[in-house]
């Protein structure tokens, strides 16, 4: 089942396939979601990008700080010179909260589980450790939304 090396480290090849894997699942989920919202009256083109910088910065800050992350003071000074208002700011931080509350970090242990199995890698520490930070790095809507 698992790749030939039997190392407990992922290899290049093993962390492409993950990543192609979350890029994929991204894609055809915000293509959806984005053919809906552009679909609905009153799309704002303005909000939209508001909205998806502030989730690439609560993305940002997952993958740099881990599934408890928050708006530290020296996060604070970068999304405000980023352009980042006080309000954005805050949405930011109720996001990682909220994400906490319903239990969407960290991210569930079958999905990891599945992009670590799917790169046929063994399932050690490691490899889920990696899984998940692939998983935040590559889950930002501005990834994929032409920001």
């Amino acid at each position: 089942m698992w790749a030939e090396n039997g190392d407990l480290q992922l290899s290049k090849g093993q962390i492409d396939v993950m990543l192609r894997t979350v890029a994929d699942r991204r894609l055809t989920k915000l293509e959806r979601i984005a053919l809906a919202a552009r679909s609905s009256w009153g799309f704002d083109v303005g909000q939209a990008r508001v909205d998806d910088q502030r989730a690439l910065w609560a993305y940002i800050l997952l993958d740099a700080q881990g599934s408890t992350a928050v708006v530290r003071p020296e996060d604070r000074l970068k999304m405000a010179s980023a352009g980042l208002t006080e309000a954005d700011i805050a949405v930011v931080q109720d996001h990682l909260t909220m994400l906490r509350i319903n239990e969407l970090v960290p991210t569930k242990a079958h999905i990891l589980n599945r992009l670590v199995e799917g790169a046929r890698a063994q399932p050690s520490a490691m490899n889920m450790a990696q899984a998940q930070s692939i998983y935040f790095r590559w889950s930002s809507p501005v990834l994929w939304s032409g920001f």
